[in-house]
């Protein structure tokens, strides 16, 4: 579908011109903007079924992946996928917390979060002494939430991207 926003006094014949002269641009940029038909989760590709049921869940059946919600609007689903990629990364950073706090004994160890970004796997907030790690991650393999929480963990030592940023990272 294609929703049209114009003006109250714009007519049909002005729209369809648009639409026309514009068609070749929006056959190009639609396909990218639809929901995807492939789901990942720790870096397997699944199919996905969408369905509405009055307790949220995700569930993995073979290569399927079935995301309920009581709400039918995309951006419910996309809460209850994103709250299990959630629970995905700190079942990931509870098994390799303790090996974490071992190779960084020379800093004061950060709280660890979570929240959605899309534009980055993770940042350290130095003035909340915090690492927010993004939901995303769940989508990826579990070595990407390793390195990106001991890229966060480096930036405790290292506010940037320095040549003694990427030594220190290196001998973690």
């Amino acid at each position: 579908y294609v929703v049209v926003t114009v003006k109250k006094k714009t007519n049909e014949l002005e729209v369809e011109k648009v639409l026309q002269s514009r068609g070749s641009f929006l056959r190009e940029r639609l396909p990218k903007t639809l929901i995807q038909n492939i789901i990942h989760v720790r870096g397997i590709p699944y199919k996905p079924h969408f369905i509405v049921n009055s307790f949220p869940y995700v569930q993995i059946m073979g290569d399927h992946i079935v995301i309920a919600s009581p709400k039918t609007d995309v951006a419910s689903y996309h809460k209850v996928l994103y709250d299990y990629y959630e629970e995905i990364i700190r079942d990931e950073v509870a098994l390799i917390i303790h090996e974490a706090r071992q190779a960084f004994r020379d800093i004061d160890f950060p709280k660890i979060t979570y929240k959605y970004y899309k534009s980055c796997f993770g940042m350290y907030d130095s003035g909340l002494h915090e690492i927010i790690l993004s939901t995303i991650l769940g989508k990826r393999e579990s070595f990407h939430i390793k390195q990106t929480l001991y890229h966060e963990l480096c930036h405790v030592k290292f506010s940037n991207h320095s040549k003694q940023f990427y030594d220190y990272f290196e001998t973690k």
